[in-house]
């Protein structure tokens, strides 16, 4: 989960149309075109690489809190 080939969602601010990404792809650029409307859309790597770490960390805090439930028979 969360690797290079994963996709990631973008919505654009002025039309509100998601734009699928990979990874990979967002980590190495800093612009990308919105696919609703044609906007270039522009973004700091260092914010995309904290916001990529902060999912991670919400997967595993969810994870943690997880538990095993006996099956009812």
């Amino acid at each position: 989960m969360f690797e290079d080939d994963d996709e990631w969602p973008v919505r654009c601010p002025s039309c509100g149309d998601t734009t699928r990404k990979q990874i990979g792809w967002l980590m190495a650029n800093t612009r990308l075109r919105c696919g609703g409307c044609g906007a270039v859309l522009g973004y700091y790597r260092e914010r995309m690489a904290r916001d990529l770490d902060d999912a991670h960390r919400a997967v595993d805090s969810f994870s943690r809190g997880l538990r095993i439930e006996k099956s009812a028979r």
